[in-house]
C-alpha cells in the first residue's frame, strides 16, 4: 500500500516543507539568565504592593457596591499576574540550575523545554493559593475579612486543589515525556536526520526545474530530462559557464593547423627519408597529425553527448554535492539511468511521508498513554477533592466498603494491565517495526498500515488484518528496512558431468553479470553430490534501501532468466 498520492499537490508541498519534523522534537530557543530571573521576581513583587492599594481602599467604599467589586476584583487580578511573575522567575531558576548540573542529561533540558508552560502554571496557582492564605491570615482588615471570609476560603480551597491536581497530570506527564524522548533517540532520531540531509539534496537539484509539482512521476521524468540537457550542454571539454575555455580551444586549434603547416614542410624538405622513416616501429606508434589528438577528444566528447543515463561528474559539476549522485546510483554502477532516477525519486518521497506518518501515529499514541497514566491519578485527585469539600469522615467510613468492591476488579483486570505494559514496551522501545516498514515472518509478507497501542493493522498477501502487537512476541522478524541487504537462495540440480566441465565458465559469467550491478553480490556453494546428480545452492544478496521491493521483485525474475539462458547456452542439464 503506497501511503504517498504522487498527483496529489498539497501532500507534496508538505513533504518539501522543511519543519515536518519539529514537532516531536520541540525546538524551543530559551536563554536563561539570573538577570531575568530577578527581573521577574522584582516585577512580581511591584505588583504585590501596587495590588493593596485597592485593598486597603475598601474600607472607605464599603456602602458603595459596584465600587467595591471592582477594587476587590482589582486586588485579586494584580494578585494573580503578580503570583504568575514570581512562579516565572521560580522556574526560570530552577531550568537554569537544572542546565548546569544536568547539561549532559538530554532528557532533562527536553523536560525543561516541554514542560515550561505546566510548570509555570503549576506554580502560579501554588504561590497564589500561598499567599492568599497567609495575608489574610496575617495582614487582612477585619471589616473585610469578615464579609468575605466565606469567598477567600472557597478561593483558597480551588486554587489549592487545581495546583495540586495539575501537579498530579505533571508526574503523569513526565512519565509520558520519559517514554517520548527514549523512544525518539531509539527509533527516529537517526531516521528524522538522515531525512534531512535527504530533504537539502533533493530542494537542490529541484532548482534545476523551477516549476510546481502537480504529478510527482512526471515532474521526475522532466527533471531528469533537464539534468541530462544540462550536462550535454557542460561537459568536460565545453565550460559553458566560462568564455576563457573556448578561447584556449580557439587557440589550440590555431597551433594544430600551425603544426601541421610545419610538418608538411618537413616531410618535403627531408622526402629521401621517408621511407626508412616508415620502417620505423617507434615511428609509427606517433600521431602523423598533431590535430589527430584533438579530433578523437571531440569524438569522445560526441560520444558522451549521445549516452542515455547520467554520471557521477555530472552530479558534482551541477550541484557540487557528491552525495546526491549516491541517492540515485541504485546499482552503485556509476550510472543513472532515466528508469532508476524516476523510481528513486519517488522513493526519497515515499519515505519521507511514512516517516511523517510514523511520527504522527507515535504521537497519538503517546497522547493515549498519557490519559492511561492520567487515569491512575484520579483516586488521588478525588481525595484531594473529598479533603477541601469537608466530606473526609464520609470517605473514611466508606474507604473499607469501596476497597472491598474494587479489589476483585483487580484481578480482572491483572491480564490487561499486564498486556499493555508488555505491548508498550514492544511498541515504543524495542519496536521491530513502524508505520510502513515492510518485515517478513516464517516466509510471510506484512506491512504495516498503522499502530496502536494493543494492536496493529497490516496487510498480508494484500489482504487487511489486525493482530494483536505481542502476537510477534516470539517470532523472528526480517525487517527490510532496517536490514543493509536481501538474501534470496536459489538451489539447482544439474548433471554431474555437464556442471562440473562448465564450472569456470559458470562462476565466470556470474561474476560478469553481478559486476554490473555492484550493490549486489553472490555466494555458490554447498555441492551435495548424489550418484550423478550435484545440488548447487546461489545465494544472491540485493541492497535494497528505502524498501524498494518492486525492484527487488523485478532483480529477482531478471536474475532467474539470465540463469536459465545461461544453462541453456553453456548445455548443462538441468535435472
Amino acid at each position: 500500500m503506497n501511503a504517498l498520492d504522487p498527483k496529489n499537490q498539497e501532500q507534496i508541498e508538505t513533504l518539501l516543507d522543511e519543519q515536518i519534523f519539529t514537532k516531536i522534537e520541540f525546538q524551543e530557543k530559551i536563554n536563561d539568565t539570573i538577570g531575568k530571573v530577578v527581573f521577574y521576581f522584582f516585577a512580581g513583587l511591584v505588583l504585590l504592593g501596587l495590588s493593596l492599594v485597592p485593598y486597603y481602599s475598601l474600607p472607605y467604599y464599603m456602602n458603595q457596591q459596584i465600587i467595591r467589586l471592582v477594587l476587590y476584583v482589582s486586588f485579586y487580578i494584580c494578585w494573580c499576574v503578580a503570583s504568575f511573575f514570581i512562579a516565572e522567575s521560580i522556574v526560570r531558576l530552577m531550568r537554569l540550575k537544572a542546565f548546569n548540573l544536568f547539561y549532559q542529561s538530554k532528557f532533562i533540558i527536553f523536560l525543561f523545554k516541554k514542560q515550561h508552560f505546566r510548570m509555570r502554571v503549576i506554580f502560579t496557582f501554588i504561590i497564589f493559593s500561598s499567599l492568599n492564605f497567609l495575608f489574610h491570615r496575617f495582614m487582612g482588615l477585619e471589616s473585610v475579612e469578615e464579609k468575605y471570609a466565606s469567598f477567600n476560603h472557597l478561593l483558597t480551597k480551588i486554587t489549592v486543589t487545581l495546583g495540586l491536581t495539575l501537579f498530579c497530570l505533571f508526574i503523569s506527564g513526565t512519565i509520558v515525556d520519559y517514554l517520548d524522548f527514549y523512544s525518539y533517540q531509539m527509533n527516529y532520531k537517526n531516521r528524522v536526520k538522515h531525512n534531512r540531509e535527504v530533504l537539502k539534496h533533493i530542494q537542490k537539484i529541484n532548482r534545476a526545474l523551477p516549476k510546481e509539482i502537480t504529478n510527482l512521476g512526471r515532474y521526475a521524468a522532466q527533471l531528469f530530462d533537464t539534468i541530462m540537457h544540462m550536462s550535454r550542454s557542460y561537459n568536460f571539454d565545453s565550460g559553458a559557464e566560462s568564455n576563457a575555455y573556448s578561447e584556449v580551444s580557439k587557440k589550440e586549434e590555431l597551433n594544430a593547423e600551425n603544426e601541421n603547416v610545419k610538418t608538411a614542410i618537413h616531410e618535403a624538405e627531408n622526402h629521401e627519408n621517408k621511407s626508412a622513416e616508415e620502417e620505423n616501429p617507434e615511428y609509427e606508434d606517433k600521431p602523423k597529425n598533431p590535430g589527430k589528438e584533438k579530433i578523437e577528444r571531440r569524438e569522445a566528447k560526441k560520444k558522451k553527448n549521445n549516452r542515455n543515463y547520467l554520471v557521477r561528474e555530472d552530479f558534482d559539476r551541477l550541484f557540487n554535492e557528491p552525495e546526491i549522485f549516491s541517492l540515485f546510483d541504485f546499482d552503485r554502477n556509476n550510472q543513472v539511468t532515466r528508469h532508476e532516477f524516476i523510481k528513486r525519486y519517488l522513493a526519497l518521497f515515499e519515505e519521507r511521508e511514512r516517516l511523517k506518518r510514523a511520527l504522527e501515529q507515535n504521537s497519538n499514541n503517546m497522547v493515549k498513554i498519557n490519559i492511561l497514566i492520567s487515569s491512575l491519578f484520579v483516586p488521588f485527585i478525588v481525595f484531594i477533592l473529598l479533603v477541601f469539600t469537608g466530606h473526609l469522615p464520609s470517605f473514611q467510613n466508606s474507604f473499607t466498603m469501596a476497597g472491598l468492591v474494587i479489589f476483585p476488579f483487580t484481578f480482572a483486570f491483572k491480564s490487561l494491565v499486564e498486556e499493555i505494559f508488555s505491548s508498550v514496551i514492544f511498541v515504543f522501545f524495542i519496536k521491530p517495526f513502524d508505520y510502513g516498514d515492510i518485515f517478513f515472518v516464517e516466509g510471510k509478507r506484512y506491512e504495516v498500515l498503522s499502530i496502536g497501542i494493543l494492536y496493529t493493522d497490516f496487510l498480508l498477501d494484500d489482504k487487511f488484518i489486525t493482530l494483536k502487537n505481542n502476537f510477534f512476541n516470539a517470532a523472528q522478524i526480517f525487517n527490510l528496512r532496517k536490514s543493509d541487504f536481501i538474501s534470496t537462495v536459489y538451489t539447482f540440480k544439474f548433471d554431474y558431468k555437464s556442471f562440473k566441465e562448465n564450472e569456470r565458465e559458470f562462476t565466470k559469467k556470474l561474476d560478469e553479470y553481478f559486476n554490473d550491478t555492484p550493490s549486489n553480490s553472490y555466494k555458490i556453494g554447498n555441492y551435495s553430490v548424489e550418484r550423478t546428480t550435484i545440488s548447487v545452492t546461489l545465494e544472491v544478496k540485493n541492497v535494497i534501501p528505502y524498501q524498494e521491493i518492486d525492484t527487488l521483485e523485478e532483480r529477482n525474475d531478471e536474475f532467474v532468466l539470465f540463469v536459465n539462458n545461461l544453462i541453456e547456452e553453456l548445455n548443462i542439464t538441468q535435472m
